[in-house]
């Protein structure tokens, strides 16, 4: 008799916990687990600018959600985001986190939207945001979570209140766990330099040097891809060094100039790499320079401009800039001077052939921009393989390298072109090697020195001329913060009506079986025993 008693509370005790676990199961539905993209967290002397934490464990909601915001973290269509709009979430409505949903596709943007956005990007580089923010892409299952969520915060309804017990109320948990991010303790610049020696004493050749830099950033680090700004200028070197490496060596081909081209780091640094570069380099190189040509943000627009420090007066560089001129006639590409002097007590660089002309060497930068665009808001998240017009790199690379060849040779005006056939600009080569250059972030924090990347630019490049290159530690006011890419996870939960609801129906459950097992008069006197004064002793 008592093996069956006992068989038979087991058999109770078995229940209950098959009926809680059922229950706790019911209060969790199915995950949804996607790439989110942290933003930017660095500090500078003593300021501390981007998102502060990173951590999430909140429920979603959406703009339209009346009341407080805090423990939410609030969804936001790239199309509703503006800077005002983030300041009333966090900092009126205490909004525990942000994350902002990206349209895979930059082609579905309008151009006032994307215009729009990197005017938010470079004003978010100057905020101190004490929340942590995200970015990630729109997918389907996002698309459909972020409906949900805006459903149910828009719907006050006392009805929707009573919903709240079906499945119809879900609401979602998202989820990012981890270590709070680490400083980057040391950044390491890597620059390449390839050299086309001219065909008489190096020497005493005149020098043209060519430059780009290869990093880049944007407002979430992960999404750095920087097409424009400025892997098109890196394409364009490798590309150039190509052409000019055939050139010389075919048949009479061999100039009397040398041709330098250097691929520098560290750009949001204040182009700490071109300053290092310049100051660790044989004297003999930088006193031959003629002219440094920079390109950065070649890949876009209907001209060029190119922005220098000082409009030469005298030869040679004179006849540089009419051969620029008369090669932009030809090629009917509108093209124009941008003349700035630059503050030399001012440590902020903006275009790298400031470097250049802090150092008394002339110089000047190519770009499809018009006027001074700082250098931390040249690139954006939507700065991608789409945003570059590979037919109208082609033809910028195309109209330097024959701006080049014409100073070069001095060849008469109707000798054109001179890249043609075997010698062209290599298309196809521009579109490939700019899809390697997009498919991961470049930020300087990032790339390593044994960085994919960077082992083909060597690797190209070294193909062309005689390369070299140099790594060094960056001095830096700037600390970075690693992080940048993580996974968050969006759980299926039950409202607290639910959760409330299953607590009853487990007490009522749990004193049912405890009255059964005790039977009900002996609970009977235990649960009045609980709500009965104590009696107290006396003497």
């Amino acid at each position: 008799l008592k093996r069956k008693m006992a068989n038979h509370q087991l058999a109770q005790l078995l229940s209950i916990i098959c009926l809680i676990s059922c229950l706790m199961f019911a209060t969790c539905g199915a995950t949804h687990v996607y790439d989110v993209y942290r933003m930017f967290q660095i500090d500078k002397e003593g300021s501390h600018l981007g998102s502060q934490r990173a951590g999430v464990n909140y429920l979603a909601t959406s703009p339209t959600r009346t009341g407080s915001l805090a423990r939410y973290i609030v969804i936001i269509p790239l199309a509703d985001f503006t800077i005002s709009l983030m300041d009333e979430l966090i900092i009126q409505r205490q909004a525990e986190a942000l994350l902002v949903l990206l349209p895979r596709d930059s082609s579905m943007l309008t151009k006032d939207l994307l215009e729009r956005w990197r005017g938010f990007e470079q004003e978010l580089f100057t905020r101190e945001v004490k929340v942590p923010i995200y970015f990630a892409f729109e997918d389907e299952e996002l698309q459909n979570l972020n409906s949900r969520v805006k459903t149910m915060s828009e719907d006050t309804t006392i009805g929707s209140l009573f919903d709240s017990f079906s499945n119809s109320a879900d609401l979602y948990q998202m989820v990012l766990t981890g270590s709070e991010p680490a400083q980057i303790k040391e950044i390491i610049v890597t620059n390449y330099q390839g050299w086309l020696a001219g065909k008489t004493s190096e020497e005493t050749n005149p020098t043209i040097a060519i430059v780009a830099h290869y990093d880049t950033l944007a407002v979430a680090p992960g999404l750095a891809r920087g097409a424009d700004s400025s892997a098109s200028g890196v394409i364009a070197i490798l590309e150039l060094a190509r052409l000019f490496s055939d050139l010389y060596r075919s048949q009479g081909g061999h100039a009397r100039y040398n041709l330098l081209f250097a691929l520098t780091g560290g750009s949001r640094l204040n182009f700490a790499g071109t300053k290092h570069w310049l100051e660790k380099s044989d004297s003999h190189i930088l006193e031959g320079i003629e002219f440094a040509l920079c390109l950065d943000s070649i890949g876009n627009g209907d001209g060029l401009n190119l922005h220098v420090s000082r409009v030469p007066k005298e030869e040679p560089l004179l006849s540089l800039f009419e051969e620029f001129k008369t090669t932009a006639a030809l090629m009917k590409l509108p093209w124009e001077i941008s003349h700035k002097k630059i503050n030399i007590s001012n440590s902020d660089v903006n275009w790298e052939h400031e470097q250049f002309s802090r150092k008394k060497i002339p110089g000047g930068t190519l770009s499809h921009f018009t006027s001074v665009v700082p250098v931390w808001s040249r690139s954006h998240v939507y700065d991608d393989f789409k945003s570059v017009n590979t037919a109208t790199l082609t033809r910028n690379i195309q109209f330097i390298a024959e701006s080049l060849a014409r100073h070069i040779y001095k060849t008469p005006k109707d000798a054109f072109p001179i890249f043609s056939g075997k010698l062209a600009v290599d298309q196809l080569f521009v579109e490939n090697f700019l899809n390697f250059s997009c498919r991961n972030s470049r930020t300087v924090s990032q790339l390593g020195k044994n960085s994919p990347f960077l082992r083909e630019l060597e690797n190209f490049l070294g193909k062309s001329a005689q390369i070299s290159k140099q790594e060094f530690s960056a001095e830096t006011p700037y600390v970075f913060y690693d992080a940048s890419v993580a996974s968050m996870t969006a759980y299926r939960v039950k409202g607290i009506l639910f959760d409330f609801s299953v607590s009853l129906v487990i007490g009522v459950y749990l004193l049912g079986m405890y009255a059964y097992l005790r039977g009900i008069p002996a609970t009977m006197r235990e649960i009045k025993g609980i709500f009965e004064p104590s009696k107290v002793k006396t003497k």
